[in-house]
């Protein structure tokens, strides 16, 4: 009898105005800025569907995930934007409110788009960084993943640069963890600067030229540590160097390599090494 009552309080919708509505998610959306609340409310109830082999329950869930999903999927990042700087007759919108409905959106890229807005405006505030990140994190298409923790990258505290590296750790596509680790490089402790970098280089050599020139330079980083870093680097710069001469299109700054090389001077020390 519970789970009857849950499932009308969840489901059934009433007329308002000529037009439909669901009591529960309105009730919900007015005292918390979102449909978070509800979607994690219909989520318990599907499961009940699926442990109990009720298809039908299963499919009225997933129609209400849909249509409360496509909502969030019709803000625009500028109107998002305004929504939290302007906001509406009824007061404007929390950070965390527009968070979660980025999280709802159902295309990635309208996802990364919307956070990079937010961020672009300075509409997420310190506190919120952590639900930020978590929303990056939980973002499927890995393309669109590493341009959200690129996005992040300058703006994280420090005490979340740990979460933030293991998230970029996590890609299986090696292009996409170069990248986001090479945009979160500058923000770690020098101490550890050097080591990612070479993970970011082993993960794709061809990021050197991928980046700004600026950015690039991880020499400075690199030629304090053992000589076996700086043969490392030049065996890589090496293979990109092929790789380049190979499918030059695939470069975005095809002089960076030589630039980068060019500026090149490793100190006296360690100089024996062969360029």
């Amino acid at each position: 009898q519970r789970w009857d009552l849950v499932e009308r309080v969840l489901t059934e919708v009433g007329p308002v105005q000529g037009t439909f509505y669901q009591p529960w998610a309105s009730l919900r959306l007015a005292a918390e800025g979102s449909y978070a609340g509800y979607l994690s409310d219909l989520e318990h109830l599907w499961r009940h569907g699926e442990a109990n082999s009720n298809v039908g329950l299963i499919l009225q869930c997933a129609l209400f995930s849909a249509s409360i999903r496509s909502l969030s999927g019709n803000l625009s990042p500028a109107l998002l934007v305004g929504l939290v700087t302007v906001g509406t007759p009824n007061g404007r919108w929390s950070a965390e409110a527009a968070l979660a409905h980025i999280a709802q959106m159902p295309r990635p890229q309208q996802q990364v788009q919307a956070l990079q807005a937010l961020l672009e405006h300075g509409c997420i505030p310190q506190p919120s960084m952590g639900e930020a990140l978590n929303v990056a994190r939980a973002i499927v298409d890995e393309s669109s993943r590493a341009r959200a923790l690129a996005a992040l990258a300058p703006r994280l505290p420090a005490e979340l640069l740990p979460q933030a590296l293991a998230a970029t750790r996590a890609f299986a596509d090696k292009r996409w963890r170069a990248r986001a680790l090479a945009a979160l490089v500058p923000r770690l402790p020098e101490s550890e600067q050097p080591a990612v970098w070479l993970e970011a280089l082993d993960a794709d050599h061809a990021i050197i030229l991928k980046v700004s020139y600026d950015e690039a330079l991880l020499v400075p980083h690199l030629v304090a540590e053992p000589a076996a870093n700086l043969q490392h680097l030049q065996a890589t710069l090496r293979m990109t160097a092929a790789r380049t001469a190979c499918a030059p299109a695939r470069s975005e700054h095809p002089d960076a390599l030589a630039r980068f090389a060019g500026n090149y001077r490793a100190p006296a020390s360690l100089r024996r090494c062969d360029p």
